[in-house]
């Protein structure tokens, strides 16, 4: 932000920045931030220790967790040659930092899918996402995705336009929301008891069945909820013919079943034409 100098549009692109931060910020520019003193490296004129541009740390400016704008204290920063990344098949860097509830550690793997990559990551390093608001948000969006698409289909009668119904208010929720509330998610999207309940089971097993935990109340990551949004697809595919995206209004929508074409079919109630 401006207060660091990372504000002018020069700095958008192709810039790399050190950061050295004595201020911890929940949201926003800083989101990620550590409560201790600390320091990072950054691109791109952005400090959101939660996006991509968040290169390495933060870390505690001091091991002692202590404050440093007290104007005493001499920060060294050294440049060694690295490695490039291209050339390397597995790398991880494991800084000494959170030593109580795990270290923290960044990791390089070329092939980012597959058994391979799972034992690496797992078995091997014994690494699993560290809990901030951005992984919790995505990990709360792709429960829910999993819930609409896959859980819902297995215990009720529902339809394609639906279930993107559905997807549509997870997203305007998620959207909207400075802070997730499993309860509050739950009265207002999906609003009928016996969904909720079956979500409230759902949201158990997923998270063993995935090794995360799933908190109830957390504050919404927009890095997480931008990336995330992606996924949440609003189309209706028909077969190699037709696409229909649907952005709201599921009761403009009727599906039904054509007895002398022996084929499904969908009416659409609309206004006007555009395009």
């Amino acid at each position: 932000n401006s207060s660091l100098g990372f504000d002018a549009t020069s700095l958008d692109s192709n810039t790399l920045g050190i950061e050295i931060d004595t201020k911890q910020n929940a949201t926003g520019f800083g989101a990620g931030d550590l409560s201790q003193d600390h320091v990072a490296i950054v691109k791109n004129g952005s400090n959101d220790h939660t996006s991509a541009n968040n290169l390495a740390g933060p870390v505690q400016a001091k091991p002692s967790g202590g404050n440093i704008e007290d104007g005493n204290e001499t920060i060294d920063i050294a440049l060694q040659n690295g490695i490039d990344l291209s050339k390397l098949d597995k790398g991880c860097i494991i800084f000494k930092t959170y030593e109580e509830d795990g270290f923290r550690a960044l990791l390089h793997d070329q092939a980012s899918r597959g058994e391979d990559a799972q034992y690496w990551k797992e078995e091997f390093l014994g690494l699993k996402p560290a809990s901030s608001e951005f992984e919790m948000t995505k990990n709360y969006m792709s429960l829910c995705k999993s819930f609409v698409m896959e859980k819902m289909p297995e215990e009720f009668e529902i339809d394609r336009t639906t279930q993107i119904e559905l997807l549509n208010r997870s997203s305007g929720y998620f959207s909207k929301s400075e802070e997730i509330d499993s309860k509050e998610f739950a009265s207002t999207v999906l609003e009928q008891p016996d969904l909720i309940d079956s979500f409230e089971t759902y949201k158990e097993a997923y998270s063993n069945d995935h090794s995360i935990e799933i908190d109830d109340h957390f504050e919404t990551s927009k890095s997480a909820v931008k990336q995330g949004k992606k996924n949440f697809k609003s189309i209706l595919k028909l077969d190699k013919n037709f696409h229909i995206y649907v952005h709201g209004s599921r009761e403009l929508i009727e599906h039904g079943f054509d007895e002398d074409r022996g084929m499904k079919f969908y009416k659409v109630f609309y206004n006007e034409e555009r395009g």
